[in-house]
């Protein structure tokens, strides 16, 4: 009973222990939202963009199957 008792301790402890070091590491909500919950999103001050042409078919031919 008492290593029972003392695995439920310690996790929870570690439990809570996780949680207050990712709330206090992650951004709000609406600052997390692009530049202050505007409708552009960043990612670390650059401005994610759309794959060009040659990606997109570099996926296209990706996902066909292959000709038996």
């Amino acid at each position: 009973m008492k290593p029972a008792l003392e695995f439920l301790g310690f996790a929870s402890v570690a439990t809570l222990v996780h949680l207050a070091v990712f709330a206090a590491t992650q951004p709000d909500g609406m600052s997390a939202g692009g530049t202050g919950g505007a409708q552009d999103i960043t990612q670390a001050g650059a401005a994610l963009a759309s794959a060009d042409a040659a990606i997109a078919a570099l996926v296209a031919r990706w996902e066909t199957p292959p000709s038996v």
